[in-house]
């Protein structure tokens, strides 16, 4: 598999259940439309769901980018991050397992 790829393949080796890394660090190096196109999929099929979201940076602004695009329900089982933002925060609040990186 190449390493760079264009968004529709890169969307289409998510499967539901499966475990996605997301990188960067507030707004910065946050892959912003390829999260915004698996939002839009999921959307649109429901799917992928109940993933297994990791990321380790906490991306986003908590105002509609980043992390937000997973704040459906289904859409994501477990989160690992060191840090949640509002949004999420009162979006799975005792809806899902959370584990915090200290």
């Amino acid at each position: 598999m190449h390493k760079i790829m264009e968004v529709e393949k890169a969307l289409s080796v998510i499967k539901d259940g499966d475990t996605v890394a997301v990188g960067g660090m507030g707004g910065n190096g946050v892959p912003e439309e390829l999260l915004l196109a698996v939002e839009k999929r999921f959307l649109d099929t429901g799917h992928p769901a109940n993933l297994i979201l990791y990321a380790p940076g906490a991306p986003g602004d908590a105002r509609g980018k980043g992390l937000d695009h997973f704040a459906h329900k289904g859409f994501i089982k477990k989160i690992i991050t060191y840090i949640l933002n509002l949004k999420l925060q009162f979006f799975y609040i005792n809806k899902l397992f959370n584990f915090n990186i200290l």
